[in-house]
């Protein structure tokens, strides 16, 4: 049988915006230029969020290298998320791309997404 995963990319929080105070990375500074990644996962069919998962996420603006990063766990409204800084500082376009691991799950879930940075979007 074939997992199904619904992704859902919450927020990409930008650095010097303050995090939720019970997120994991609220104690840590971020670092300069780089935005905070979070995804939350939820199970298609029974609805419910994903805390068990291994997630990683590569980032990478056209024609630049590559930023793969496995995601930490967090919580956001006690909510179980994965979320990890990355450097989107440059205008342009970027591909997203996240890959999900699950205990007792052979199967790779995947989804990518396009996100643009504007030259007005940055400071």
């Amino acid at each position: 049988m074939k997992s199904a995963f619904l992704f859902s990319l919450a927020s990409l929080v930008s650095a010097g915006r303050a995090l939720a105070a019970d997120s994991a990375h609220a104690r840590s500074a971020a670092p300069k230029g780089a935005s905070h990644l979070v995804v939350a996962l939820f199970d298609a069919a029974k609805g419910e969020r994903i805390a068990d998962a291994e997630v990683t996420a590569t980032v990478t603006l056209l024609g630049g290298a590559p930023a793969t990063k496995r995601l930490e766990p967090m919580a956001i409204a006690n909510q179980p998320s994965f979320g990890r800084f990355f450097s989107l500082g440059m205008p342009g376009n970027y591909n997203l791309r996240f890959e999900v691991r699950r205990p007792g799950v052979a199967e790779i879930a995947s989804a990518e997404f396009e996100y643009r940075v504007s030259p007005e979007g940055r400071r």
